[in-house]
């Protein structure tokens, strides 16, 4: 999807702790395990699905295809704040066509790491060793 040249944010529950008015639930991660988009700000899709051969298969998640350009007007409202307020931006490395980088801001700065937010050497070690096992096709 990155090297079509689609933009790709996910949000972090850490970041996501900016958004949280004074007096809500302290230290509250906030967790999405959705999907998202706005299409010609005409119609919207939110699920769960992910777009690969293994959740096509074998998931039982869903997702919906909703018409509404008000509705979707919202969604993209929100996605804005999310974006700009919560999330990381994952996109290729220069010249590269798998490695990944995300960038995000913290204190006005624009800042840019090259493993996945939130993620340890040991649940990097456990992803590598499945991505040995599991087919390419499932990817």
């Amino acid at each position: 999807m990155l090297r079509a040249g689609i933009e790709i944010y996910e949000l972090h529950p850490q970041l996501g702790q900016r958004l949280l008015l004074p007096g809500e639930i302290a230290n509250a991660p906030l967790r999405l395990h959705s999907k998202a988009a706005v299409i010609d700000r005409k119609q919207m899709f939110i699920g769960s699905v992910n777009f690969d051969p293994r959740s096509q298969g074998l998931n039982t998640e869903f997702g919906l295809l909703i018409r509404s350009p008000s509705l979707a007007a919202e969604a993209l409202s929100l996605m804005e704040l999310l974006k700009k307020n919560a999330s990381y931006q994952v996109r290729l490395k220069q010249g590269s066509e798998r490695d990944l980088e995300w960038l995000f801001v913290e204190s006005n700065t624009q800042k840019t790491i090259d493993s996945e937010p939130g993620s340890d050497v040991w649940t990097r070690l456990k992803l590598y060793m499945q991505s040995l096992l599991i087919p390419e096709s499932f990817l």
